[in-house]
């Protein structure tokens, strides 16, 4: 299996994501992260309403999301998660607005990538 490349939001942590999108002012920046079909695409858009009980803020033409994991609230083991909108993550929507193929969205190498002993 050939290296695959990774994505400029592999290594963004919960934490960091939790941080971002309870302490920004809503109608803020908001970068969804889809992996359907092996295409990594990121969505550019705003988010508004947040709801600091239930914990969740509305995404705009997207939906409702967890602040603490960026997980969708209706399909939380889905491919679609919020990522923190950095200049990178940025920086790679605008140059592949299609999404790209065999881009990893995993910072740590998988176990099946791991070399055999002979």
């Amino acid at each position: 299996m050939p290296d695959r490349k990774l994505s400029p939001c592999a290594r963004q942590t919960e934490a960091e994501i939790e941080n971002y999108y309870r302490n920004q002012p809503e109608g803020s920046p908001a970068v969804v992260r889809r992996t359907h079909g092996g295409i990594l695409t990121y969505q550019i858009t705003t988010f508004g309403l947040r709801r600091t009980r239930t914990g969740r803020i509305n995404v705009e033409g997207v939906g409702d999301f967890y602040m603490k994991s960026g997980k969708n609230c209706w399909e939380p083991t889905g491919q679609t998660r919020l990522v923190v909108p950095t200049d990178e993550v940025l920086a790679w929507a605008a140059e592949n607005p299609r999404g790209q193929m065999g881009v990893s969205i995993y910072a740590d190498e998988p176990f099946w990538r791991t070399p055999r002993s002979t």
